[in-house]
């Protein structure tokens, strides 16, 4: 966002780090959305901001944002009770608990079941949830898929987990 109180305003330019430099409106004030694609890895950015008025006279401000385009990383996904094709469980809310690859910015841990819709689990990088009673209905093999997004948006790759229903 910017504000300029130069009223001979001829050009307004943004530049990320040492790039080239982006014309905006030629406004007193504005906001500059660039698009996340802009950035090809997490870190601190310089964007720079130059005015000109009428008579060639320039001013130049610069910036530092933070980044961040890593998604949350799964680390492990287990789901209790402890079941397989041969021990079974007649339990149809099993609980389900994860750990997020230590990074401090988990937004939201959600899950799904038999590739269903995704569902908030929880916030905490390493947690627990016990699904709604009556979640697991159908004898058999169920995976549940558990993924983090953290509070960039980022969404990190599912890890899913084996469940038996007798």
């Amino acid at each position: 966002t910017w504000g300029i109180t130069e009223a001979n305003l001829a050009s307004v330019q943004y530049q990320i780090n040492s790039g080239e430099f982006k014309p905006l409106a030629k406004s007193l004030s504005g906001t500059v959305k660039i698009l996340k694609s802009t950035f090809t890895s997490s870190g601190t950015y310089t964007v720079t901001f130059v005015v000109k008025d009428a008579v060639g006279l320039s001013a130049k401000k610069s910036v530092p944002i933070y980044i961040d385009v890593d998604a949350p990383v799964m680390q492990s996904v287990t789901v209790s009770p402890n079941t397989g094709e041969n021990s079974p469980s007649k339990d149809t809310s099993p609980t389900i608990s994860w750990s997020v690859k230590a990074c401090g910015d988990v937004a939201k841990v959600e899950y799904s079941l038999d590739g269903g819709t995704y569902k908030t689990a929880g916030s905490a990088e390493n947690g627990s949830y016990t699904l709604p009673d009556k979640s697991v209905v159908t004898a058999g093999k169920h995976t549940i898929a558990v993924r983090a997004i953290d509070k960039a948006g980022n969404v990190g790759p599912p890890k899913s987990a084996v469940y038996w229903l007798d």
